[in-house]
């Protein structure tokens, strides 16, 4: 009874023992992480975007273009060159009267000096659903543009405000003039 007795507390130890040491000795890749109370990451607060007026943007890179169009081809005048890249910022009939105005310009000798400065611009209408898109665009131009002969003979030269009143289309992101009419500055481009 003795020997029981011992062999049962014995089986109790060996019992208590192995439950003991089997507490915090589980495999680590078994184990779970502590619970936390915060979450793992904080929602950001949703903000509903400012509406953009696609025709206010549309006006506001017709303007842009507009402007490079005006330095551009003041550049191509100076240039005195009939191969000048007109078509970086022109289309259809104003490509084509540029490029034979300065073709014949150079065939009779006749050089180019001075400048052109955009003064201010007007989009006067605009249509994007057309194809391609088209607007209207009438400004205001400080031309110092002169034209020097052959023989010496100089043209133009004094600085004066000249209307313009021009379309454009827009070609492969860009707005290029399509026509160009150059007018007196008692035009809506210079009294507007």
């Amino acid at each position: 009874m003795q020997l029981r007795r011992t062999l049962l507390s014995a089986a109790i130890t060996t019992a208590l023992i192995l439950g003991l040491s089997s507490c915090g000795s589980k495999d680590d890749a078994t184990q779970q992480p502590p619970a936390s109370d915060t979450p793992a990451s904080t929602p950001t607060p949703t903000t509903t975007p400012t509406p953009v007026d696609p025709t206010a943007a549309a006006k506001a890179k017709v303007l842009a273009d507009y402007q490079t169009f005006v330095a551009t081809r003041t550049r191509g005048f100076l240039s005195n060159s009939p191969t000048f890249p007109y078509e970086d910022v022109m289309t259809g009939e104003a490509l084509q009267a540029q490029k034979a105005g300065m073709t014949g310009a150079y065939d009779i000798g006749t050089k180019y000096s001075g400048t052109a400065r955009f003064i201010k611009a007007h989009v006067v209408s605009l249509n994007l659903q057309a194809k391609p898109a088209t607007a209207k665009v009438q400004a205001c131009i400080l031309d110092s543009l002169a034209s020097t002969s052959k023989s010496g003979k100089k043209t133009g030269g004094t600085p004066q405000e000249v209307a313009t009143d021009d379309q454009m289309v827009l070609v492969g992101g860009k707005w290029k003039t399509s026509i160009n009419r150059t007018l007196d500055k008692t035009a809506a481009g210079c009294t507007k």
